[in-house]
């Protein structure tokens, strides 16, 4: 690997950081109950995007070629119930729509890099490490967009608005 790959790895390592600590510092913004727990599981997911991505580096940095063993991300987010709104202002649903957004697009940034990192390679298991990297990222984004949604249809029927489409 060289020193390129190296230095995408180290951007990819602190990106993943700084994911972490928005999901963990927002969590204790977040009013509605089912987005509080999705931001402290995806913190929880990003810790494990960095000791994975630590892990090639550190390994790669010996003079190791990148081999892993493909792993799933967790797949905390299949089945989550029907929001729990119950004392919740307009207000503070509006703030976590917006915290909600923004998570969405850093996932859709981390996305779109590693699947760009994954395109440029011409290594097949550098493409395959930014591949995962990837997927990992998109079942975030879905989860998110999800979440979002029916807290918007929510929000809109707590405001007593209907969208025309």
């Amino acid at each position: 690997m060289g020193n390129e790959e190296l230095a995408i790895l180290k951007y990819a390592l602190a990106r993943e950081r700084e994911g972490a600590k928005f999901y963990r510092e927002r969590a204790r913004e977040i009013h509605v109950p089912e987005v509080r727990e999705l931001f402290a599981e995806l913190a929880e997911m990003e810790m494990d995007h960095v000791s994975f991505i630590a892990a090639m580096f550190e390994g790669v940095s010996r003079g190791d070629e990148i081999s892993f063993t493909e792993i799933e991300d967790r797949d905390t987010f299949s089945s989550r119930e029907a929001l729990e709104l119950k004392g919740t202002s307009v207000d503070s649903l509006a703030g976590d729509l917006s915290a909600l957004r923004i998570a969405y697009l850093i996932e859709k940034d981390f996305e779109d890099f590693y699947n760009q990192k994954s395109e440029e390679s011409s290594k097949a298991e550098i493409k395959r490490l930014f591949s995962t990297l990837s997927k990992w990222e998109q079942n975030h984004k879905q989860a998110l967009l999800s979440l979002y949604e029916s807290l918007m249809k929510e929000y809109w029927n707590t405001q007593g608005f209907e969208p025309l489409y």
